[in-house]
């Protein structure tokens, strides 16, 4: 099984898109930035442990339109599908699921497609971004089954090489500059270099020159030599996996050849204790003719028998069907009724009519209450609204309402409302502004007459800001009789004038709707009193037909007639069907007693004279097929054992076959490693164990030399050592007697960190739990073997990298490509080794590859295309060249491409 389509329904950006087509193993999606690629790697986890609510930290990709999300995964396996959808609501949102037989159990589903996977461990390990790859907190949860803290100890190992290292490195640490025995070393070492300076500086000079250039020409050699004991480990290691694979596979063919021996025997020894009814099997052609005609017979005396109770059923659904029809009706009577093929559509086309003019009576009467109240409706609110402007809801309201509607038109015409006081407020700041202008200016140039001047615009602005309040003027007799025609005493200003204004109009625009409104009703009305006299009409006549063809009933109904109809045509039915069954009982009788004859002349067991022994002459008759039966069954399982047998020798035979041929293989594969033919596997192992040692011997010579080499150069860059002034004995034999304590006290410190170390050091080298070492080849392969050794502390998940017999780097001390890497190896190597993932559950990869270079990036296609073959790969790309390197790595793949 594996994923075969993932649809987005409603999903983010995505509506009604669909990624298909994708193939059991790898599968590179090339689509460039916005596609979708991000989008359909969540989506997969989400259908799969369900849409995560508002507060989840973390890209909740809701539709644009705010609708619910929706997705479908569709998985394949050979020609059938199972398709799990599931819709956003609560607690994750539903999933549904459909197999190849119909709806199935979406909880047991899942739970079989997801077990032993966590949603947290999907998101971090099975589908991961380049972002989640680079982030060393997304292996938190999965931390602990990647190595077992528990060793058994009192205490915790690398809290006790805390502290010794701690205590050493008071006193000295490498690259410190603050520690004891640094500053004493320091100063001693500043004394000596001023005893030395003249006579050491052009010294060193030149044996650094030539120091340099030896080592030079050490380490090119030292690098051939390294490039061929590579090339010798390698070709060992690809032996020597060979070797192992054919030794195997040479033991278990062996094992499966004693197994087919083994078995063929057996299986002989049941064909021989097989008895057969030989006698028996001499009579089965006549046994089987018998038993044909036995099921007949038995067939027939069934039907026999529920001939005679339907005759006895028929006499009684007679008798009930005339009392069905009440009083008046007899069996006579009712055969003797003429039933016209078109009887019964008449009535339908009657009870139709009916109906017809009901349902418009009905529709009728609906529509005048609900204009009514319409109308009711519509009045109600004109008179409310009449009430809020101060109008009487009497029948003179709408007049009322045009007349002062009139007075506010005419208020408004005449400029109404107040005198807008705020005019004089423009130039009275003008004003203001010119009196402090000129004040100002006077006080500056100590100008009495500026001053003085200053105080004539003072005064206007006083004068323009009081008019207002001094001056009232009062309404004309024209705007005073409109006022007291909209009762109110004031002059209102414009603004409320034309907001009465507004809510006149309302109220006219309601009475005038409320007037047709009404209108409307009464013609309604008409309709539905004309149509109940159309119905009472119909009625009549209905009644008038079934008086006519004497099928009046006491309710008159169609319903009531249809019965009676049916009841008639039922004593017709069963009458005809009664006849009929007495001459098929007669005829069964006889075709019986003619088989009870013929088996009685057979001489089956249990069958006497009479016609009362029918069961017993079919049972006599079965059971003598049921030993004919048991004979064959017998003779064919001997058959079949006898067959099984051969082959198993057969089996045998091709396994002896096959081990020969795979023990000539592993001589052969000794023979091109350089061995004998007779040589064991294990010396291949030693050779192959040897050239890796010398490999990682040669690569730790050859650091030790490049260090040598970098120190020489920025030794060589500085020049000579620069002149200073010789320093006394004396203070650098204190110094060194200072020197000599400090290295006593560290010595115990270092050393016991040292042993601790080197003891927790090989414990995890070699104690390391299968997921960390697969995760150690998958890590050189990425990095062309530039590192060799992965490991993590004894109690936690601490992982960190080597190179050779280098110093280990954490994570954080590792360039970001080659972290990525790290992390690349750990999950492909959790997924390799965790138990009871099911197969089907892919693994989704988005662009992690950006930031290898070409070297590590084909290690790593390379890499990803074998994993590939395990488990469904889906890889999503932007990039081009990405897409070309797994082309180029893998043949087997599919390439798919996001259009959008």
């Amino acid at each position: 099984m594996h994923l075969e389509r993932i649809e987005a329904v409603r999903y983010g950006e995505l509506a009604g898109e669909a990624l298909e087509g994708l193939g059991p193993r790898l599968n590179v999606v090339l689509g460039r930035n916005e596609a979708g690629k991000s989008s359909f790697t969540s989506l997969v986890r989400h259908i799969l442990y369900g849409f995560p609510r508002g507060r989840t930290v973390e890209r909740q990709y809701l539709p644009p339109t705010g609708d619910q999300r929706v997705g479908r995964l569709v998985f394949a396996d050979g020609g059938q599908r199972w398709t799990v959808e599931r819709v956003e609501g609560a607690h994750g949102g539903e999933a549904v699921v459909h197999g190849p037989q119909g709806e199935e159990p979406a909880d047991a589903f899942l739970e079989s497609l997801t077990r032993g996977v966590s949603a947290g461990t999907f998101a971090a390990v099975f589908g991961f971004s380049l972002e989640q790859l680079s982030d060393p907190k997304s292996l938190d949860d999965i931390g602990s089954r990647l190595y077992a803290t528990a060793a058994g100890l009192g205490a915790d190992p690398n809290g006790v090489l805390t502290a010794l290292r701690a205590e050493a490195d008071e006193l000295w640490a490498p690259r410190a500059r603050t520690r004891v025995l640094q500053n004493l070393n320091s100063e001693l070492r500043e004394l000596r270099e001023r005893r030395r300076k003249v006579e050491d500086g052009a010294e060193r000079y030149r044996a650094d020159r030539e120091l340099r250039a030896e080592v030079a020409a050490e380490l090119e050699s030292l690098d051939r030599d390294v490039t061929a004991a590579r090339r010798d480990e390698d070709r060992l290691a690809a032996l020597l996996g060979e070797a192992r694979r054919l030794a195997e596979r040479a033991r278990e063919v062996e094992e499966a050849e004693v197994e087919h021996r083994l078995a063929a025997e057996a299986l002989r020894r049941d064909a021989g204790a097989a008895e057969v009814d030989e006698p028996l099997l001499e009579r089965a052609e006549a046994i089987e003719a018998l038993g044909a005609r036995c099921e007949l017979f038995r067939s027939e005396v069934e039907q026999m028998r529920r001939d005679a109770e339907r005759l006895r059923a028929l006499d009684a659904q007679a008798r009930r069907t005339l009392d069905d029809l009440g009083d008046g009706w007899s069996l006579e009577k009712a055969l003797a009724v003429r039933l016209d093929l078109d009887l019964e559509d008449r009535v339908e086309a009657a009870e139709g009519r009916l109906a017809e003019a009901r349902r418009h009576r009905d529709e009728s009467e609906r529509r005048a209450a609900e204009a009514e109240a319409e109308g009711d409706e519509a009045a109600a609110e004109a008179r409310r609204r009449s009430r809020a402007v101060g109008v009487a809801d009497d029948g003179g309201a709408p007049d009322e309402v045009g007349v002062r509607l009139q007075a506010v038109d005419r208020l408004l015409a005449l400029g109404g409302g107040t005198a807008d006081r705020s005019a004089h407020r423009v130039p009275a700041v003008a004003s203001f502004l010119i009196a402090a202008a000129l004040a100002a200016a006077g006080l500056a140039v100590d100008d009495r007459w500026l001053v003085i001047a200053a105080a004539l615009p003072a005064a206007l602005a006083a004068g323009l800001l009081l008019w207002p309040l001094i001056v009232r003027p009062g309404p004309s007799k024209e705007t005073a009789a409109l006022l007291r025609l909209l009762g109110v005493d004031d002059v209102p200003a414009p603004g409320a004038l034309l907001g009465l204004k507004n809510r006149l109009e309302e109220c006219r625009r309601l009475w005038t709707s409320a007037e047709q409104l009404g209108r409307a009703a009464d013609a309604r009305r008409r309709a539905a009193d004309e149509a109940a006299a159309a119905f009472e009409g119909a009625r009549e006549t209905w009644s008038a037909w079934l008086l006519e063809r004497g099928l009046a009933t006491a309710s008159n109904q169609p319903e009531s007639v249809r019965r009676v109809l049916a009841r008639l045509r039922e004593l017709r039915d069963a009458t005809a069907a009664r006849r009929e069954l007495e001459a098929q009982v007669t005829r069964r009788r006889t075709l019986a007693e003619a088989f009870v004859a013929g088996a009685r002349a057979l001489g089956a067991a249990g069958v006497q004279a009479g016609d009362e022994v029918f069961d017993e002459a079919w049972h006599g008759v079965r059971s003598l097929q049921g030993r004919l039966a048991a004979a064959r069954e017998q003779l064919a399982r001997r058959r079949r054992i006898e067959a099984e047998a051969e082959l198993a020798e057969e089996r045998a035979r091709a396994d002896a076959a096959q081990a020969a041929r795979t023990a000539a293989s592993l001589r052969a594969v000794l023979v091109d490693g350089g061995f004998e033919e007779s040589a064991a596997v294990a010396e291949l192992e030693a050779a192959a164990a040897g050239a890796e040692r010398r490999a990682r011997e040669l690569e730790a010579a050859r650091d030790e030399l490049l260090e040598r080499r970098a120190t020489l150069d920025g030794r060589l860059q500085r020049g000579a050592e620069e002149s200073r002034s010789a320093e006394l004995r004396l203070a650098e034999a204190g110094l060194a007697e200072r020197v000599r304590d400090g290295l006593e006290a560290y010595a115990v410190a270092a050393v016991a960190a040292r042993l601790l170390g080197s003891s927790l050091a090989t414990y995890e080298a070699e104690r390391q739990p299968q997921v960390i070492r697969r995760a150690e080849e998958i890590f050189g392969r990425l990095t062309g073997r530039r590192y060799s050794r992965l490991a993590t502390p004894l109690g936690r998940f601490e992982p960190s990298v080597a190179a050779g017999d280098g110093a280990a780097k954490p994570p954080e001390r590792l360039s970001r490509a080659t972290a990525e890497q790290l992390f690349l190896a750990l999950r492909l190597s959790y997924i390799e080794h965790l138990a009871g993932a099911h197969q089907a559950l892919p693994v989704l990869m988005d662009d992690v590859l950006v930031n290898f270079d070409d070297e590590r990036r084909a290690a790593a296609v390379d890499v990803i295309s074998e994993f590939a073959a395990g488990r469904q790969v889906v890889f999503f790309t932007c990039h081009q060249a990405t897409a070309d390197a797994f082309s180029d790595a893998s043949g087997d793949h599919t390439v798919l491409t996001l259009q959008r």
